[in-house]
């Protein structure tokens, strides 16, 4: 230190800071260097810079002169190997601190607001930090708990501050007065250091010690983990569900065989599907915006029950006979009010479904019985036919006969036995329709089904006709009567081949479908459809009626036996067609549950 307080005629003088550098005898190594003038301070280190050793001296003048502040380089000769003015002039302030690591020294430097700054032996900044602090200043490198790496203590008109090697915040401890007085007690190896604080008439004893969750941080970690992991799996069901219904009700809106209405309180309609109109045999469908209760005006009975439902805000359920219609049929009105979350309104779906009325239940019955009748009549001359053929095939093969004669004979016999086996299939057929054979169930893949029942109508085909077959991967297993169902496929398939006349496309679609009407229950929906003429408005009512047909020799019995399968399976099936616009058969099945499938 250079105080000015020693004579001035000295050799070495106290107005100036002096290195000696001496051995172990105290001899100079080199003749002592003086460095600044009074007053000032300084430091001087050993250190090691690319494997060379210098000795680091650093002056800082404290007087009012504007001197340039300057770090040296010594080398063991005692010449200055290098001078290194601060580039931050007067706006850094600087100290030297000794570290106890194999290179022993640590600059810092602290710039008021601008925080603190760690330099090299250049002068060069290597770490940068603000501070919330004001004229924060570095003290002591002390490795506070005993982990090898030594922190930075700092003090600051209001706290007591750690920092890392990094110049990252560790803690920092306010204090009552300012730039306090710091001691250190070390307290062992491996073990935390303790510091004492005196500022002012205020003492302070500061420890470390380990936090007691510390050890608990794994399992706490791992309950944070598992917790996030229930949230998002939650969070998935509740998107995916809310996904599931929201398709379910998308498909069930547009494609149910019931007629949907969503109106509000005033009876404005929001959403509709293309049913209501079929089912009330109106001559054109709602639309959105329409006031339900004009529509309804040929029905006023329904739609009084309809007004009661919404001015009351309750489900409704009644049947209608709608006797004068034709066909005659119920019409089954089922209206369910849906509440919004702010419990300031209200909106209603509506469901219409048709039944047949309990005349032509009578009419259907009728009919079973005459085909029971019909059917017991045929039976006994097939069986009595099918006898005679196979006595007569006995009796040729004791008579002489050229070869090619008792095969041409032979193959005759045997095409008039497969038609008497196509003939008795039919009769069970009938049998069936009237109640008098249940199905078969079992559980096959409609898929074998579908391409034997096309596979018999490609040859029929002509050149400008064609089958087209469109099956989903994800279909399932039916649970059904096979030979059944492949009679269905051959009724459409012959309908739609006649309607074709010549020339045009059929298909068949098969995809998985579940209905708002039916239970949420899985169906297999299949689709026959063809661009024939189409059907009219008037015929599609009729056209599942016995003894109802538009062709000149039919039976009216084909689409009767489809409806009666399908309907003695658990299924339903409809028709959409308009004149001039091709037809689609629209059919559905109850797909395999698992307790049938391992039944």
């Amino acid at each position: 230190m250079a105080y000015g307080n020693a004579p001035s005629s000295g050799t070495y003088r106290d107005d100036k800071c002096w290195l000696f550098v001496l051995d172990q005898k105290l001899e100079p190594i080199f003749p002592p260097l003086s460095f600044s003038e009074y007053p000032s301070e300084f430091t001087c280190l050993p250190v090691e810079i690319y494997t060379e050793r210098y000795l680091l001296a650093v002056p800082d003048y404290l007087g009012e002169k504007n001197l340039s502040r300057t770090m040296y380089l010594i080398n063991p000769q005692g010449k200055i190997h290098s001078r290194t003015p601060n580039p931050f002039h007067e706006s850094l302030e600087y100290k030297l601190l000794v570290s106890h690591h194999k290179n022993p020294f640590e600059l810092f430097g602290w710039q008021g607001k601008n925080g603190l700054v760690k330099l090299n032996h250049r002068f060069e900044a290597v770490e940068r930090v603000s501070t919330p602090f004001e004229f924060i200043r570095p003290l002591y490198l002390r490795d506070l708990n005993a982990d090898g790496k030594e922190e930075l203590f700092c003090v600051s008109e209001r706290y007591f501050s750690v920092f890392d090697s990094e110049l990252d915040l560790l803690t920092r401890f306010a204090i009552t007065d300012r730039w306090p007085r710091v001691s250190f007690r070390e307290c062992g190896p491996h073990k935390p250091l303790e510091i004492a604080l005196q500022a002012g008439r205020d003492f302070y004893r500061l420890g470390l010690s380990k936090n007691p969750l510390y050890s608990l941080f794994p399992l706490i970690f791992a309950a944070f983990v598992a917790m996030v992991f229930f949230l998002l799996s939650g969070a998935h069901k509740i998107l995916m569900t809310g996904n599931i219904y929201f398709q379910f009700f998308k498909h069930t809106l547009y494609d149910s065989s019931a007629g949907i209405l969503i109106v509000n309180s005033q009876g404005k309609i929001l959403h509709t599907n293309g049913q209501v109109h079929h089912i009330l045999d109106m001559p054109h469908a709602p639309t959105k915006d329409d006031l339900l209760f004009a529509y309804l005006s040929g029905y006023p009975e329904m739609a009084d029950v309809i007004q009661v439902s919404l001015q009351n805000g309750l489900p409704i359920s009644q049947k209608f006979d709608l006797r004068e219609k034709y066909p005659p049929r119920e019409v089954e009105i089922d209206i369910e009010p849906f509440r919004f979350p702010t419990k300031s309104g209200f909106s209603y779906l509506i469901q219409l479904k048709t039944a047949v009325s309990s005349s032509t239940s009578d009419k259907i019955q009728s009919w079973s019985r005459a085909v029971q009748k019909m059917a017991h009549d045929i039976k006994t001359p097939l069986s009595t036919v099918s006898l005679n053929l196979k006595t007569l095939q006995m009796r040729l093969e004791k008579i002489a006969l050229a070869e090619s004669e008792r095969r041409e004979v032979s193959d005759d016999i045997q095409m008039m036995r497969t038609e008497l086996d196509n003939i008795q299939a039919m009769t069970r057929n009938f049998l069936k329709f009237s109640n008098l054979e249940k199905p078969h169930f079992q559980a096959f893949d409609i898929k074998n089904i579908i391409e034997e029942a096309a596979g018999k109508y490609r040859p029929y085909l002509s050149d400008e006709q064609d089958i087209q077959i469109l099956i989903e991967e994800d279909v399932k297993p039916v649970w059904a009567d096979p030979r059944q169902i492949e009679m269905v496929f051959h009724i459409l398939l012959e309908n739609s081949l006649s309607a074709l006349q010549g020339k045009g496309l059929m298909s068949i679609n098969v995809s998985l479908a579940r209905y708002l009407d039916k239970s949420f229950s899985e169906y297999l929906e299949i689709e026959v459809a063809d661009t024939g003429p189409g059907i009219s408005e008037e015929d599609k009512g009729k056209i599942f009626e016995p003894y109802f047909t538009t062709k000149p020799k039919g039976s009216g019995m084909g689409l009767a036996i489809a409806h009666k399968i399908i309907e003695d399976h658990g299924g339903f099936i409809e028709v959409h067609s308009k004149a001039h616009f091709g037809a689609v058969f629209r059919f559905a099945l109850p797909v395999i549950n698992k307790e049938e499938e391992n039944g």
